[in-house]
Formats: C-alpha cells, structure tokens, sequence
C-alpha cells in the first residue's frame, strides 16, 4: 500500500499542547475516529443529523436511505428518471426518485424488489461504492489489499472488497492476529458515512518539490522568532532528495518519493518523517500509531483553496497530525501537487512556515 511521509526540519517545533474540539453531534464526541468523514458529509449536506443533536452513529441504515445519500453526494439529476421496475417501489414513494437515478446510473442492479427499508452488508456497501465511484483496482505492485480471511477470492464481493481496501477506503479490524472485513455484517449510519466520505475524496498528494526553483518560507518558531529561509536542491542522499538551508542556519527538508512512498521533514535535527500516511488519502484517519509514537494522522480536506502571501492555491490537501505524548501537540501541512509543502503550522503555538516565493 502506498504511503505519505512528510517531515519539514525546524527545531523546537514539537513543543507543543493539545486542545480538543468539541464534537457537532452529542453522540458524536471528538475522539470519535469517524468524526472527520461524519463532519464532511454533513457540511457537504449530504447527510443530516437529527432533530435532538444526535448523529445515532450506531443505527444501523436502510437502503432508501443510501440511495438518497449517493444521489446527494453524486449529484445526480433526478428530474427526468426512468422507472426502475422495482415492484415495492412505486412513484408515491417519499425516495422514488432519488432509488431510480441510483438504479438509472448502475448502482442498484435490476431486480423484482427494491427492498427499501432493509439493511444492506458491508459486502454489498463495498460493491455499491466501486460502483458509485468508479472504482478501479490500481495496480497491485504499488497497492497491496489486506487479506482478509473472512474475504476469500471466492467470495462474491471479493474484487470489491480488495478494491476499497487497496484504495485504502477500509482497513478492517484485527482479532486474533489476522485480519477481517465481516462482509455479512449490517452497516451501522457511522460506517457508511465514513466509507462514503472516503470514497468520494480519494487523492494522492504530490510532495515533490521543483528540483530548479529555490523556495523561500517566512518562519515563525514556537518562541515567535520570524525568519525569512530559502532552500535549494542539493541532491539525492541515496533515499531522499535534500533541500539545502541557502542561509544554514535551518536544518535541510528531506522529501522521498519511491514506488510506494513519499515523505518530507521539518522537525528534527535527524533524518526523520514526523508525518506518515498512507496513499491514497481520503477524508478521516489516516492512521494512528502506537503506543512508542501515540500519534493520530488524519486527513482534513482534499481540496481546500488557501490564501497566503498574495497568492491563491486551489485543491490542496490538509494533513493534521496530533501527538498525545510529552504534553501533547497538534500539526497541519498543507500540500499542493506540482509544489509540495506550501505551509505546516502548529494549531497550539506561533510556530507556522509558510511558502512565500518559488523562484528559478
């Protein structure tokens, strides 16, 4: 599988504490690890809460539910559908509509019933997503799927399954040392909404910078010391590409982009990838990893639009890697395809370096 590395060497950056943020939903609180593609889908307006302040991450959702939720997130046209033949589903139903655009478009197969208010597995949610979203398996030299055990190649979802899984939609859960994805299981709202969120934002973010510009950040440290610091290619020191400190008071940025990695560096005085996620990203967490780095690495946008220093930078993506250990801390880096790392910035400090000129 495919992973991000990203590391920009500044001494002192790490310093930090953590401040949690309060959750929207009363029953979705903020150390929820789904709380992330649960927040995007409702600021997309794709899927509601309800009346009382609750998500009821946990209740399980039937399938004229989903099919509403895909035409939203899809945006598709519901004006002038074809009758998608299903018996229980005549034109007074409250999702007609919204159940013959999904059907018109491929999602939902031809069948006798529709079958509205019933569950549907997470086997079936994996075939309904590659479908959705056109989803192809990439090419498994550089992505590799979990075997799940409960997902063999002559499961009826298998093809599915291993898609979302080397498209790093799904991890499963492990029990027992191996690995499963329980494709009979209901999906719960939570677990569609995450999947879906996922599905619909995948990317991979280019970490590569231009080898002939020379890039110049204004630094602010964690003490509110400002720099302005320049950087130039230096060469390749066997595994990374090493950006000089033109000044040489800074350390150098490492950036690593190999058949199944890319990574950067900023914090350390050592060689050493601070941020590490794996590709493609997709909105929630990325990972987390434990318990010698306690750390959570997630992904915030895909394709936020960021103002600075006079400039407009469209479809970036936002990392947030949060610490719990020696006080806590909270990063972001922000990335642009074509440019690399245009700003990481401390959410608890002053500590922010911000790309301020490429020059050639």
């Amino acid at each position: 599988m495919k992973k991000l590395l990203f590391s920009a060497l500044t001494a002192g950056a790490l310093l930090l504490g953590s401040t949690a943020q309060a959750a929207n939903f009363n029953d979705v609180p903020s150390s929820n690890t789904l709380k992330y593609e649960i927040d995007y889908l409702v600021e997309q307006g794709v899927i509601n809460g309800y009346k009382d302040g609750s998500f009821r991450p946990n209740d399980m959702i039937q399938k004229q539910h989903i099919a509403k939720i895909l035409v939203n997130s899809l945006q598709l046209d519901t004006s002038n559908v074809a009758d998608p033949g299903y018996k229980d589903i005549p034109k007074t139903h409250i999702y007609y509509k919204e159940i013959a655009a999904a059907q018109n478009a491929g999602i939902f197969g031809k069948a006798e019933y529709f079958q509205p208010n019933s569950t549907i597995s997470r086997g079936f949610m994996a075939r309904v997503l590659v479908r959705a979203y056109e989803l192809n398996m990439p090419n498994l030299a550089d992505f590799e799927p979990t075997d799940f055990v409960d997902v063999q190649k002559n499961n009826a979802y298998y093809k599915d399954v291993s898609t979302l899984s080397a498209l790093n939609i799904t991890k499963g859960s492990y029990r027992d040392g191996n690995a499963y994805f329980d494709p009979n299981k209901a999906v719960s709202r939570a677990h569609f909404t995450a999947f879906l969120a996922r599905a619909s934002t995948l990317t991979i973010a280019d970490v590569d910078m231009d080898t002939d510009a020379v890039y110049t950040y204004h630094i602010t440290t964690a003490d509110g010391d400002t720099y302005l610091r320049s950087y130039h290619h230096l060469g390749n020191d066997g595994k990374n590409e090493v950006w000089e400190n033109i000044e040489g008071d800074f350390p150098n940025i490492l950036t690593y982009y190999g058949v199944s990695e890319i990574g950067y560096s900023a914090i350390s005085e050592e060689p050493h990838y601070e941020l590490y996620a794996h590709l493609p990203l997709a909105i929630g967490v990325n990972q987390i990893e434990g318990p010698v780095h306690n750390e959570r690495t997630s992904v915030i946008a895909t394709d936020a639009t960021i103002q600075m220093n006079n400039a407009t930078y469209k479809n970036v993506v936002v990392i947030e890697l949060q610490g719990f250990d020696f006080g806590g801390y909270k990063m972001r880096y922000y990335i642009k395809s074509g440019i690399g790392v245009i700003k990481i910035e401390s959410l608890v400090n002053p500590f922010k370096m911000e790309l301020v000129s490429l020059a050639k």
